[in-house]
């Protein structure tokens, strides 16, 4: 059983500047010829550039379009995240332009909905940001329950508690 999520990374700036920091954050480089679900976690890092998948569920899907749930918000790609009823999740990590330095307040600025067409639920999502790009490292933010509606645009400040190199993604089990 497993609940799809979503998701498009828009920015990661820090406010004075208001400069990107995530490299590939709609997912538009890559290799992939169309769609592909549920991909193990070397088939996403071979496909997707700058971004690193390490969750425990391993079968992130890359979708074109809307094959599942709505089209992207910008771009023509998105990625699906799941959690499944035996505790696994996915998750991934950006790269970034900069490293994240601690104390310095950043403005996380990303897009998301559930797509429940398999299992019921919208349960959350959650960010961090580590020092490594294949573990999730510190928790910075959570989201509401997301809703299959529509893309729900998740905008927040937040005060780097660590040095980083990687902005991390992964759903709530």
């Amino acid at each position: 059983s497993k609940l799809p999520v979503m998701i498009m990374f828009c920015a990661l700036a820090v406010p004075a500047c208001a400069q990107n920091m995530i490299i590939n954050g709609s997912f538009e480089s890559n290799t992939a010829g169309g769609s592909i679900s549920n991909m193990t976690n070397a088939v996403f890092n071979a496909t997707v550039n700058n971004a690193t998948a390490f969750g425990s569920a391993n079968e992130i899907d890359l979708y074109q379009g809307n094959p599942w749930g709505l089209p992207p918000v910008q771009g023509q790609w998105k990625l699906a995240i799941h959690h499944s009823s035996t505790g696994a999740v996915d998750a991934f990590s950006f790269d970034l332009n900069n490293p994240i330095v601690n104390g310095t307040t950043y403005t996380l600025d990303f897009w998301a909905h559930a797509e429940n067409t398999f299992d019921p639920g919208n349960q959350p999502i959650e960010i961090g940001i580590s020092s490594s790009a294949n573990t999730f490292g510190t928790l910075v933010y959570t989201s509401g329950a997301l809703t299959t509606a529509s893309w729900t645009n998740y905008v927040t400040n937040f005060v780097a508690p660590v040095n980083a190199s990687y902005l991390t993604v992964r759903n709530t089990t």
